[in-house]
């Protein structure tokens, strides 16, 4: 699946743990973003797997950090954090405002049904996930905050399995 939001997101309390948010879907295949009335309470706030299995998950932030400032990004399985997942993003002294886009990479393994959120954090409230519209001369498309690309890469689900073939003749003494 493909998912990406198209809003910027604040950090308005500092320190808070705050929900990556997704807003869009491009490719699904069995994996979702949670609705509103979802178990996880907040609409768009986590992804959804349909199939059990393992996957990649890719995920791409655009941070944008005010001077001196860090940020941190780390995975909840099913409410769970999911220990030694924290990145930390970090500008040194100097460098003025910054906007970066950052790569993560994870690997999960899930059950049909199971969730994956994405949370962010930082000291100053000026960081921000930060999206932007589509732009001319040339035409570009918008930038995401964030984006999530899904992939399955070991399957534990098994397909439909056909009728027993029949049994050879029983001969005695053998």
């Amino acid at each position: 699946g493909v998912f990406y939001s198209s809003s910027t997101q604040s950090n308005s309390v500092a320190n808070a743990a705050n929900l990556v948010k997704l807003d869009s879907t491009a490719l699904a295949n069995g994996i979702s973003i949670a609705p509103a009335l979802s178990p996880t309470g907040v609409a768009g706030s986590a992804i959804i797997f349909a199939n059990a299995g393992t996957y990649n998950i890719n995920a791409t932030l655009g941070f944008y950090i005010p001077n001196t400032q860090s940020a941190y990004v780390w995975l909840a399985k099913n409410g769970n954090v999911l220990t030694y997942t924290t990145r930390q993003v970090s500008y040194p002294a100097g460098t003025g405002n910054m906007y970066m886009a950052v790569p993560m990479d994870y690997q999960v393994s899930v059950n049909a049904g199971d969730s994956i959120k994405f949370f962010w954090s930082s000291s100053s409230t000026g960081v921000q996930i930060q999206a932007a519209a589509a732009s001319g001369s040339p035409s570009k498309p918008g930038v995401s905050s964030a984006m999530l690309n899904v992939s399955q890469i070991m399957y534990t689900q098994q397909g439909p399995q056909g009728p027993p073939g029949s049994a050879g003749p029983y001969i005695a003494g053998n």
